[in-house]
């Protein structure tokens, strides 16, 4: 209860959040464990006849170093107080659930608060996306939502029409591009929608395509990033960063970017590393591109025509040796600033590293999604 809780003790406030940044409900407890889940079946009664259950409504659990910074939960001004705890670094936002995924949950018998339950995983299906279509005609809960792109090295936020479309794109652009760079530009990629409980800058179109991929990716400028710590995150979709190449063309192509150029230099070293792996033994079976040709087709058409003439004898593997031998060089001589990673299922004992192995460092451990 709250009387037991000491000024200088930790304390953690649950809050009900409308679309239109206030607080309708709110709870300071100890144990946010126990009463988070609590909390939530306190505030919803009637599932699907709430006129509440559309996007944009939010159960928020904040964490307090000390009770004492808590306001009162009678105050008028009870989000703007909660937004300078969390911007003096007093208080931290734990966790956050969408209010429409906690109706949809629990029309399906499933816990909104479990892991395998967290949003980008019940988005995905289709009686969700009827749900919320359902609820959504006529409205304009999107009024205060943002779009953005986090990395572990910091959130890119978008406002939510078209400039913020074609920015997000062009970021994706940037990171698709530049997968294999050593300097590893993020160890893991999520699409997020955002809920801003105060009025953070966006990026928009204020850096362009071209102006973006002007930056190497250990030299991106602080002001691409939001550093706005009252933000509501939720993941919509996550990317596995490490650089083989297939996650290389989820991230391209699951995000449709096939109508955006791809650098020339990067669709060359993906198609000498699929030759290089034995992916594809033929040049004709590497990936297309719509933009550009294998620069390097010259370098094997010889042993291209070869091995078409070679096909059902015993030769066919002493040419995709050589095809291998030469798709590797090229890599390790004009391609040392790029490196990609054997797919897992082809890595065996150890991860491969294509060009200058030693001097790449490690990856870190991915971290964890928030929901």
């Amino acid at each position: 209860m709250v009387h037991h809780i000491k000024a200088n003790e930790p304390a953690s406030l649950l809050l009900t959040l409308t679309p239109y940044k206030t607080a309708i409900h709110a709870r300071i407890t100890s144990d946010p464990e126990k009463d988070f889940p609590a909390f939530i079946n306190s505030d919803i009664q009637h599932i699907g006849d709430d006129p509440r259950t559309v996007p944009g409504y939010w159960f928020l659990h904040v964490d307090y170093k000390h009770k004492k910074d808590i306001p009162e939960l009678s105050s008028t001004d009870l989000l703007p107080k909660v937004i300078q705890a969390l911007s003096r670094k007093v208080a931290v936002i734990k966790s956050e659930v969408p209010m429409i995924d906690v109706f949809f949950c629990r029309k399906q018998d499933l816990d909104a608060l479990a892991p395998e339950n967290r949003h980008e995983i019940i988005a995905q299906d289709f009686r969700y996306d009827v749900m919320v279509n359902e609820h959504t005609r006529n409205s304009d809960v999107k009024l205060n939502l943002f779009q953005g792109i986090r990395t572990d090295r910091g959130l890119h936020l978008f406002s939510q029409d078209a400039n913020g479309q074609e920015g997000i794109r062009n970021f994706l652009h940037y990171y698709g591009n530049n997968f294999f760079n050593k300097q590893r530009p993020c160890n893991s990629l999520e699409i997020v929608t955002v809920y801003p409980l105060g009025n953070p800058p966006t990026i928009g179109k204020a850096i362009s395509k071209m102006e973006i991929h002007k930056y190497l990716p250990s030299k991106l400028p602080k002001v691409i990033f939001c550093k706005d710590p009252a933000l509501i995150c939720i993941t919509e979709h996550w990317f596995d960063m490490r650089p083989t190449l297939s996650n290389q063309r989820k991230i391209m192509t699951q995000n449709d970017l096939s109508y955006l150029q791809t650098n020339t230099r990067v669709h060359d070293f993906m198609c000498l590393a699929y030759l290089h792996e034995g992916i594809c033994a033929h040049t004709r079976e590497l990936p297309k591109d719509n933009f550009n040709e294998f620069s390097h087709q010259d370098r094997f058409c010889s042993m291209m025509q070869e091995l078409d003439a070679a096909q059902g004898s015993p030769r066919t593997e002493e040419i995709g040796k050589r095809v291998r031998e030469l798709a590797g060089r090229i890599l390790k001589k004009d391609f040392k600033n790029l490196h990609y990673r054997r797919e897992p299922a082809r890595a065996e004992t150890q991860e491969h590293l294509i060009s200058n192995p030693d001097n790449t460092p490690e990856l870190s451990a991915y971290p964890k999604l928030k929901m």
